[in-house]
């Protein structure tokens, strides 16, 4: 595993008595997660002591070390807790076994680096046709390993990758893999290494599994489920079980939970506010149907109103297939996030 430290070597001249490279200050200026920074002297000269006071966001440091001889070395760990970049402002002092000795002004900044991070994979950088994906990383990447499993959680890809220059944080980074055979991808297991060696896992579900149904047909402007309607939902729950059923060994590999999604959707008649708020009371309505009658898993709703259209139309168009709801089955917020939607108990 390659870790890079952000180093800088000074020759230091110290003044009267104390001759030009008689010690070289090197600042570890980049501290890998677990550890802080710090400041090292390397003694070209024997000396008697050597003297750090600096003044730095975590406060005041006064630390002294010596006597050492030619040839060695002075670690002054600079005690940073908080992650982060912090300036340091003060001097280095040394007295030299012969008698002499100086001051050195020091200014630097220091920065610590956390073992978290986040990495992501958008829908559309996968692409599994062709085995393989791009990702994100919030920091530069240095490794990517990658587990591919099937319906049934069965291994069918297993590939790291190094990259011998490192990829900058906030660059695609391009994975690939061989599978033994082809079949359904469900599940895919990734391990992404920053420059400094921490590492983020993640498991990434590529599909979403979409239910086969009769759209439920609601009295113009109300949300009320009638009674003859009822069979429709009915004949969902199976689908929904069987969905579930298909996610199951690769979400309790994962560690994570199966949701149900209901979606409603609106024509462009009427106002576009009122349409959206009608679609958000039938799509709770649905949910809350399913949670009565055998949906074990969480159930999620959001109205759309007339924002995603099946059918393209003009302002105020009556079009029966615009007005439909959605129901997916999925471990991932169909919109990327858990904003706007509700959870319906």
């Amino acid at each position: 595993m390659m870790r890079t430290v952000v180093a800088v070597v000074v020759a230091v001249t110290l003044g009267a008595g104390a001759r030009a490279n008689d010690i070289d200050l090197r600042i570890d200026a980049r501290a890998p997660p677990g550890q802080q920074p710090k400041l090292s002297v390397i003694i070209n000269k024997d000396v008697e002591s050597v003297s750090v006071d600096v003044v730095g966001g975590p406060g005041h440091v006064r630390q002294k070390q010596g006597p050492a001889e030619k040839g060695g070395l002075l670690e002054f760990t600079l005690p940073q807790d908080s992650f982060g970049k912090v300036s340091w402002k003060g001097s280095l002092s040394v007295v030299f076994s012969d008698g002499a000795s100086g001051t050195l002004p020091l200014a630097f900044q220091t920065e610590r680096l956390s073992t978290k991070f986040e990495f992501y994979v958008k829908k559309e950088n996968l692409d599994l046709p062709h085995d393989k994906l791009t990702l994100i990383s919030q920091r530069a990447t240095s490794r990517v390993e990658i587990e591919v499993y099937t319906d049934e959680d069965e291994l069918l890809a297993s590939s790291g990758s190094d990259y011998s220059a490192i990829v900058p944080a906030g660059t695609l980074v391009e994975v690939a893999w061989l599978p033994k055979t082809k079949a359904d991808v469900l599940r895919l297991h990734l391990v992404v290494y920053d420059e400094n060696g921490s590492f983020q896992s993640s498991d990434v579900f590529p599909y979403t599994i979409n239910i086969p149904h009769d759209d439920v047909v609601f009295d113009s402007g109300k949300a009320l489920i009638r009674p003859e309607q009822e069979p429709k939902l009915q004949a969902v729950v199976p689908e929904v079980e069987k969905a579930v059923k298909r996610f199951g060994p690769a979400v309790k590999a994962a560690g994570t939970t199966i949701k149900l999604f209901v979606e409603g959707h609106t024509d462009t008649v009427g106002d576009a506010g009122g349409n959206r708020a009608l679609s958000q009371k039938r799509a709770l309505a649905i949910a809350g149907w399913f949670k009565k009658h055998g949906v074990v898993v969480p159930v999620f709703a959001r109205g759309f109103g007339e924002d995603e259209l099946k059918v393209e139309t003009p302002d105020n168009t009556d079009e029966e297939r615009n007005r439909r709801a959605d129901y997916n089955v999925s471990e991932r917020f169909p919109t990327g996030s858990a904003a706007g939607w509700t959870r319906v108990d």
